[in-house]
């Protein structure tokens, strides 16, 4: 555990996850720009990244009340403002994308589950304050899960993952799999050392789940930075605006 020794704990992991969140969105207005190129077999692609750009705001705000909300159960009674900051954001989101999901939801087959997704939000954001620290921890995190595999399920009926080009197949990949895999693995490691910090201790399922997370989060930005080289073979662009960001994230979390 000597990394967290090493940290200052939540705002420095704070920003390692809110740097990861500008390469995942510009990942996302690439593959829109490329698509656009190809209208005649991208209707429906590009329907798929309108849709699972929306989602993304819903899923990284998610992840942003998971910490405020975590630190405030943990103790500290100054984040009650942030939890509902935080809180709002995510019902703009939802807000924001009842509207694609009325116009895109029936050709992408997403009405059934968005809306179940909605009211799993609802009913956490109600009782968020009033759970103890880890039983909104995990049901968080189940949220979490839930709207990441919508958003891959969009992905693949929208035909975005089975793009013919394998360029292109490769930066849905990143944008909507090991990206926000590594901004959500990486909030579960800034949330979980500074409930240590705030409670006085670390125990032994924070110790497993902190190393888990990190170990996951090394691998998958790892991964990141394979497939980004390779995408520059075919489109420069892509390394030279996404990677300076995406490395500084990377930076910031070996640290």
């Amino acid at each position: 555990m000597k990394f967290l020794g090493r940290l200052l704990l939540w705002h420095k992991l704070l920003l390692v996850v809110v740097a990861l969140l500008v390469p995942s969105a510009l990942l996302v207005m690439f593959y829109l720009g490329n698509a656009n190129q190809a209208v005649s077999r991208a209707n429906l692609e590009l329907s798929g990244a309108r849709y699972t750009r929306a989602l993304d705001h819903f899923l990284y705000g998610v992840i942003r009340h998971r910490g405020h909300t975590n630190v405030f159960l943990n103790g500290d009674n100054q984040r009650r403002d942030p939890v509902a900051i935080s809180a709002a954001a995510v019902d703009k989101a939802v807000a924001e994308l009842d509207p694609i999901d009325r116009e895109l939801g029936p050709s992408l087959n997403s009405t059934q589950e968005w809306v179940a997704l909605k009211a799993q939000w609802a009913s956490l954001r109600d009782r968020a304050q009033t759970l103890p620290p880890d039983d909104s921890f995990v049901q968080h995190n189940e949220l979490i899960r839930d709207a990441l595999d919508f958003g891959a399920a969009v992905a693949m009926q929208s035909g975005m993952s089975r793009d013919p080009e394998q360029a292109m197949s490769r930066l849905v990949a990143v944008a909507k799999g090991r990206m926000p895999e590594a901004v959500n693995r990486a909030g579960i490691v800034r949330d979980r050392a500074t409930a240590g910090v705030l409670r006085g201790y670390l125990s032994d399922g924070d110790r497993s789940m902190i190393d888990a997370s990190r170990q996951e989060v090394t691998a998958l930005l790892a991964q990141i930075d394979r497939q980004l080289k390779w995408i520059d073979a075919t489109d420069s662009a892509v390394q030279s605006q996404v990677a300076p960001h995406f490395q500084r994230a990377r930076d910031a979390f070996v640290t």
